[in-house]
Order: C-alpha cells, then structure tokens, then sequence
C-alpha cells in the first residue's frame, strides 16, 4: 500500500515515575489508529504493549495491516548519554514553555521520531512510497476528521509540515536559535515520500549531534525540525496551521 502511518507508544510517566500521561491514556486516545484501515507501524518499548495494541487493532479487523517493532527505552538513541545531557542542561538551559514537561527523557524520546521512520522505511513491511508520523495522542487536542483516509491519500514527495508562524526569513544564527525552545512548526504530524524523508533523517541526526556537541544545547525536536526546513526549505512542503484542534486539516490544504 502506498502510504503508510509510523507512530510509538511509551511508556514514559511509569519510566520516569511522574505524573504526565498515563498509559491507560494513550490507550483511550489511541481509539482512531486501531480503527483506520491504513498500514500502521508501531514502536514500542514492552510485549505487554505490543499485546495489547495489536490485538486491539485485530479486534477492528487490522491485525494484517500492523507491524510492531519493540525498542526498549535503553535502546533508544541518546539514552546512554541521558545523565551528560541532564548536567549539560542544567548548565546551558534553554528557555521553554513548559519545563516540568520537557524533560530529557521526553527530549529523547521525540528525538527518536526520526530514528523510528528510518527504521520504518528500512523495515517498510508493506512495501510503500510514502509514510507519515503521527503523535500516537495527538487526539488529546487534535480533531481526527472523518475524512481521514483521503487525507492520507493525498501525501506529497516532500515533507509536509504546518508553521504556526513563518520562520524561513529569520537571521538567527544557530547560537541564538537554540536559546529558546518557541513552537513554530507541528512535529505532531509530518510525512512524505521515503527519499526525502531518510535525507531528513540524516540531516536531523547531524544537526543534532552538532546542536549537542558544539553548542552544547539540549533542544526539543520541533526546534531541530524547524532548523532544518529554514536551511533546507527544498525538502519541504509547509502549510500555516493557528487552531490547533485543526491540524489535520490544515495540513492536508
């Protein structure tokens, strides 16, 4: 099939021993992928949630549709490196909207989106052109519409993102970009064709790995993201995006 969705689930308030988001939560905001009738590949950090997930999407008739791929969070990239980049840090902070949230082990695991549609393309288990990440709980503030499917039947070779503002004619050199951890672009859902998208891939773990080494900032990855649309617009599709309950429709515009 031609398009096909990533998504991960974990575990993080459990790892952590926080209180974000349960994983009983993500379960219940999972609701529309263990419906959609799309390719759907899943990474995980435990059998117990393959388990379930899986048999949740047999029960709507989608068991042959989903392929899920178990990454324990200590395989995760970065994580060996997770107390250095806690110290550098607390060192080198960076001013974001919502700290108790943002933690390091957050940071990782959405650096990891990345890491997760490369491995997505490598596996490609239903052999597809184009594939599309998607926050497993983006249904906590985004309306999935009942248009969906066409929706996802209209994805462009280049990765397509929603700005919330136009960031492309800024001057700030990389220094001042990483100060803050502003967002301006939707990391909740972003996709294209496989060509472009392990380009992206390279290009986000380098500049990452430099973000981390040379400037010795530990960023979130929309800021990364959208440090790579601004240098390489080429790769890129971008649609503005204000009502945040509206993202899959702005996107698909």
């Amino acid at each position: 099939m031609d398009v096909t969705l990533v998504t991960a689930l974990y575990d993080l308030a459990s790892e952590e021993k926080s209180d974000r988001r349960s994983l009983d939560e993500y379960y219940k905001l999972g609701q529309w992928l263990y419906e959609i009738k799309r390719p759907l590949v899943i990474f995980v950090e435990s059998l117990a949630i393959e388990f379930y997930l899986m048999n949740k999407r047999a029960e709507y008739g989608n068991g042959l549709l989903t392929f899920i791929s178990r990454k324990p969070f200590h395989k995760l990239s970065h994580y060996e490196r997770k107390d250095e980049l806690s110290e550098l840090d607390k060192i080198y902070p960076i001013d974001t909207p919502n700290p108790k949230k943002d933690t390091i082990l957050y940071k990782i695991l959405c650096w990891n989106k990345l890491y997760h549609m490369r491995d997505a393309i490598g596996l490609d288990p239903f052999n597809s052109s184009r594939f599309v990440w998607v926050d497993f709980g983006c249904a906590h503030f985004a309306t999935i519409p009942p248009q969906i499917d066409l929706i996802l039947d209209n994805v462009p070779n280049k990765i397509r993102y929603c700005m919330t503002q136009n960031f492309l004619t800024t001057n700030k050199d990389e220094t001042e970009w990483y100060k803050n951890n502003n967002w301006i672009i939707t990391e909740t859902l972003w996709g294209g064709s496989r060509e472009y998208l392990l380009i992206y891939a390279k290009l986000f773990e380098e500049e990452l790995d430099y973000v981390l080494n040379e400037i010795h900032r530990v960023p979130l990855e929309g800021r990364v993201m959208a440090r790579i649309i601004y240098k390489y617009p080429k790769l890129f599709t971008l649609n503005y995006y204000w009502v945040i309950k509206d993202l899959f429709y702005r996107w698909a515009m």
